[in-house]
């Protein structure tokens, strides 16, 4: 994140195509809302765009976060809302509904009219909490020669993977795979840049074969460039 005070706040996102995030128990008053977000998944305009409402107040409208701020920078969305008790209407609730793609938040945060803190929720405290066992990192001595790219490939994937910890492993298995700082592995999207078939809006493929058999690479390959 290039121009976030608090970096903490884009460890997750959550995502989807229309959900809402409610806020129980605040007494009647006025509130700002503060919602944190940062695109770091399109690099183009108009692939991502989203509107925010508090009840029937907008507080973004056909929101491109992208054409706001660019990839991997802030975008905050601040408003001002008047909630009534939960016996009224109910909790203070927000709604994000996707127009392209999906709509995201990485945090949210609520202020009372004396600017304290009343809720706060950030993405990667939603997150399943893994056992200690699958966080472990691996006591391994022997120097790292993964980045000495003199030596094989082979054995150069084999000494970064023995030093990742289960999770770490898990989560490279994603085609969106997370980023490893410790180990100066960065995050990345793999998408379809790996050996297997492609559905796509009713067009679609099969090469499960050809995982194990190299005759049947051959013609996967020649079929991907008809």
């Amino acid at each position: 994140m290039t121009n976030a005070d608090r970096p903490d706040m884009y460890a997750e996102e959550v995502f989807g195509k229309n959900f809402t995030a409610s806020a129980e128990g605040l007494p009647e008053g006025k509130y700002t809302v503060e919602i944190y977000l940062a695109e770091t998944y399109h690099h183009a305009a108009g692939k991502r765009v989203f509107s925010i409402l508090a009840g029937q107040k907008v507080l973004a409208k056909d929101l491109d976060l992208f054409a706001e701020a660019g990839f991997s920078c802030e975008v905050v969305i601040r408003g001002e809302v008047f909630h009534q008790s939960d016996n009224i209407n109910g909790p203070l609730a927000l709604r994000f509904d996707a127009k392209h793609d999906f709509t995201k938040f990485n945090a949210i945060q609520i202020l009372s009219d004396d600017e304290a803190i009343v809720a706060c929720v950030k993405a990667n405290e939603l997150k399943r909490h893994l056992p200690v066992w699958a966080t472990k990192i691996p006591d391994v001595k022997d120097p790292v020669i993964y980045t000495d790219t003199r030596l094989p490939v082979e054995q150069r994937v084999a000494d970064l993977v023995r030093r990742m910890s289960l999770a770490e492993k898990v989560s490279q298995l994603r085609n969106s795979t997370q980023a490893i700082p410790r180990l100066g592995v960065p995050a990345y999207d793999y998408w379809n840049e790996c050996l297997h078939g492609v559905a796509r809006r009713r067009h679609r493929n099969r090469f499960s074969a050809s995982h194990w058999n190299g005759r049947h690479v051959g013609y996967r390959d020649d079929a991907l460039r008809c």
